[in-house]
């Protein structure tokens, strides 16, 4: 996302730029929008690391970084009077939220079974 009123309208405004994230390990708000970027895009740019999704909205809200990278879930839960200053820039191809695999010496029967309890703990 980016401010509201930033001049640039497409991901080439953000190439040399440093784009605010949450953090390197954040698979939905920083991994796939920054591979995405460089690899289907050729937008080179340095991550800057700020700890959290608020902080990377606030942080591009306040202008200090062009844009940043988040998930539209928190981005929908910020601060309406924030998340009014911004705008979604771009966003990833969909991918499966949490990617599982099962070594080869794990019989099939057992992973197939797996797969399937996994995504029901905690809901």
């Amino acid at each position: 996302m980016a401010r509201h009123d930033a001049l640039f309208r497409t991901l080439e405004g953000l190439d040399g730029r440093q784009i605010a994230f949450s953090s390197p390990k954040a698979f939905e708000a920083s991994v796939l929008p920054s591979a995405e970027m460089m690899r289907a895009h050729g937008i080179v740019h340095t991550p800057q690391y700020v700890n959290s999704h608020d902080s990377v909205y606030r942080a591009v809200a306040s202008g200090f970084y062009p844009a940043g990278g988040g998930v539209k879930s928190t981005f929908s839960s910020f601060l309406e009077k924030r998340r009014s200053q911004l705008r979604i820039l771009y966003g990833t191809e969909k991918y499966t939220p949490y990617a599982m695999a099962a070594l080869s010496t794990i019989p099939s029967e057992t992973a197939k079974m797996l797969l399937i309890a996994i995504p029901k703990i905690g809901s």
